[in-house]
């Protein structure tokens, strides 16, 4: 499978924004010292070495970036969780070669939006999706599951041979949390300004063309106009994607069903355990061994489950992410080509 970064093609596929300009104006205070709040029971190097197969090299990059030390932040529907964002880089134009900053879900949110929005023609990599149920509930997997896909996420980005270099991706890396929060309400107000200005006069066109649009996408309309190599790349996308979606729910299926297995084993070896000390003699002692044996097979299988999430169900889930934003550019690319043919249409 070929690497979906190297692709240059365009995307309009927006995530929604959680930071309005009225809310960003006046940076939040920031967290605790990270020492005093750091979750209970994580521990960055040992997360390291387990998710070594998820998590992307920067052997070849000029930059070294790990996100690390969640903080969670109130609780229920407003919970949230801050990251510890640390940068090690020798490129001129950062200040420092060694920076540290304080980033939630939402300031990774807001740069891969500006990264779609000032970088058209370019596959974006893939932010990890929101989950209001498990925000909701907030447990200390769900939270290393989405620090570990931020993790990917910035990295792919500073690998990028486009994105690498550009502006926003260093405003996020090296800026105070005070700095960047007053840099993100002057690029939404910016960006409002200009949305307004524009949206009057092409939404009606927009709407002429947006059949137009889903037809090409899905392949309905002559394809004369297009390119027959794209035609073959944009339906092996679509199967991909379709195949990719299978796989991945049959790995979380069979995860599922492992860490089932291993907490009834573990039930299991409790209730022999259970058994052995009511009973006396050598019956006593098989049973207590028997129990035991289960104790043993189940924290393996408990392993076995945590190993097919980070080395198999990740990677999984990391691929089908990345051919949804090339499907996206994709998509793009044929909301450009309904344009085109609308405007070139004789009256």
């Amino acid at each position: 499978m070929h690497d979906p970064w190297q692709k240059t093609e365009d995307t309009t596929d927006y995530v929604n924004q959680d930071r309005s300009v009225e809310g960003t104006q006046q940076a939040e205070p920031g967290p605790p010292p990270y020492e005093s709040v750091m979750m209970s029971g994580y521990d960055g190097a040992n997360v390291s070495s387990d998710s070594s197969r998820q998590e992307p090299s920067t052997s070849h990059s000029e930059f070294q970036i790990e996100v690390r030390d969640p903080v969670k932040h109130g609780e229920g529907v407003s919970a949230h969780v801050s990251y510890k964002v640390t940068t090690k880089t020798q490129l001129p134009q950062y200040k420092q070669e060694h920076t540290e900053v304080i980033r939630r879900f939402r300031d990774f949110a807001w740069l891969w939006q500006r990264l779609q929005n000032t970088n058209r023609g370019i596959i974006v990599p893939p932010l990890p999706e929101k989950s209001a149920v498990q925000k909701f509930q907030m447990t200390s997997e769900f939270i290393e599951q989405r620090r570990r896909a931020l993790q990917v996420f910035i990295n792919r980005v500073a690998c990028h041979p486009a994105l690498k270099l550009n502006r926003d991706l260093q405003l996020f890396l090296e800026t105070s949390e005070d700095e960047f929060a007053h840099e993100v309400a002057r690029a939404q107000m910016e960006q409002g300004s200009a949305t307004k200005k524009t949206l009057a006069s092409t939404l009606q066109l927009f709407k002429d063309i947006g059949h137009h649009t889903a037809n090409l996408m899905s392949g309905k309309l002559d394809d004369e106009e297009e390119d027959p190599d794209y035609i073959k790349v944009r339906d092996y996308v679509v199967q991909l994607e379709a195949h990719l979606a299978e796989v991945h729910r049959q790995s979380q299926r069979l995860i599922e069903r492992q860490s089932k297995m291993a907490s009834s084993m573990s039930d299991f070896g409790a209730s022999m355990v259970a058994l052995g000390r009511f009973e006396s003699g050598t019956l006593a002692q098989k049973f207590t061994k028997l129990g035991e044996r289960a104790d043993t097979l189940s924290g393996a299988c408990q392993k076995q489950s945590e190993q097919l999430t980070s080395s198999f169900e990740a990677p999984l889930k990391e691929f089908v992410r990345a051919v949804k934003s090339a499907k996206a550019v994709m998509t793009d690319r044929s909301t450009a080509l309904g344009l085109l043919q609308q405007v070139c249409q004789p009256s």
